[in-house]
């Protein structure tokens, strides 16, 4: 016995992608870039989670709850500038982090720069 009604279609089993036609199969592989935007927008989005009630009862807390939220601040601001610094906010892969001096080019033998 059945609960739910069983109607296959092949529409219903198709890959959706934004009501356009998909690109590729469904087992595609996709970007990093993608992932990692997501993961960036996450770890820095959840700060509104604590900044809220925060905000909402910001007389009740004193001294003692701007501390901590001001420790927080700083945390997330040291976070955010180092993956800026990094290149990890960028879309564009470049080769080498900004964090580490490019190495000087070594002299050619032949004397030509």
């Amino acid at each position: 016995m059945r609960i739910r009604p069983y109607k296959p279609d092949p529409i219903k089993y198709d890959t959706y992608e934004s009501g356009m036609q998909p690109i590729g199969g469904r087992w595609e592989r996709f970007n990093v870039r993608y992932y990692r935007y997501a993961l960036l927008f996450v770890i820095f989005d959840v700060e509104v989670v604590f900044l809220f009630p925060w905000a909402t009862r910001v007389s009740a807390l004193g001294w003692a709850g701007f501390t901590a939220i001001a420790i927080f601040l700083l945390l997330l601001t040291i976070g955010f500038l180092y993956e800026w610094l990094r290149g990890g906010i960028e879309w564009e892969e470049s080769g080498q982090q900004r964090l580490t001096p490019p190495r000087a080019a070594a002299p050619a033998e032949d004397g030509s720069a």
